[in-house]
């Protein structure tokens, strides 16, 4: 059995189908920035009795995704996933070899650990988290994302409830289905059973 970490959360953006990203052009098929202030919103805003500011563990992949004037991400401890240890990453990050290492960095500290991707670190992560936060994208289908989240189980994950999901993020949440540039999607947070 795995040992559940309370502290660490799946922060994900995917389809029904669970796409998450184009494998080609290492990219997601959406462009957002309402679902990204949210992003960034909960993956910075730390409960009041936390002193250290929240991790986010990320593959190389999502490190080098995000635009280079926004790397590290502002207000979060950046820790970066890659087999090769001279992956150049700014001082103020860290860099871990395995997933392996990330649990444990994230059993030993104190602060919220959330777990940004790519699909390969969802995976391996995901039977150690206790919360899932998902921007359910419902329309269109983006039939061209390839690369997919983990499939979860509703037996193991239940949907929380509106008022659950702003005391956990700590702030106010849009209720309902969004639609930004074409595009419906819904703020989502799961717990596990």
């Amino acid at each position: 059995m795995k040992v559940r970490l309370p502290n660490l959360s799946i922060v994900v953006a995917a389809t029904a189908s669970n796409g998450i990203g184009v494998s080609s052009s290492n990219s997601m098929p959406w462009k957002l920035s309402n679902e990204l202030k949210f992003f960034a919103k909960v993956t910075s805003t730390k409960p009041a009795q936390q002193q250290e500011s929240n991790v986010v563990v990320m593959g190389r992949k999502v490190w080098d995704s995000i635009p280079q004037k926004f790397r590290p991400l502002r207000n979060r401890q950046n820790v970066v996933l890659s087999r090769n240890q001279d992956f150049q990453i700014p001082s103020n990050s860290k860099l871990l070899n395995s997933v392996d290492a990330a649990l444990d960095l994230a059993s030993h500290c104190d602060t919220r650990v959330f777990c940004i991707g790519g699909a390969q670190i969802y995976n391996e992560m995901m039977p150690y988290a206790t919360t899932l936060l998902i921007t359910r994208v419902k329309q269109p289908s983006f039939d061209e994302a390839d690369v997919k989240f983990t499939d979860f189980s509703e037996h193991e994950w239940k949907r929380c409830t509106h008022e659950a999901f702003e005391e956990y993020v700590g702030f106010e949440v849009q209720r309902g289905d969004v639609e930004e540039n074409g595009v419906v999607y819904e703020f989502q947070m799961y717990q596990r059973v």
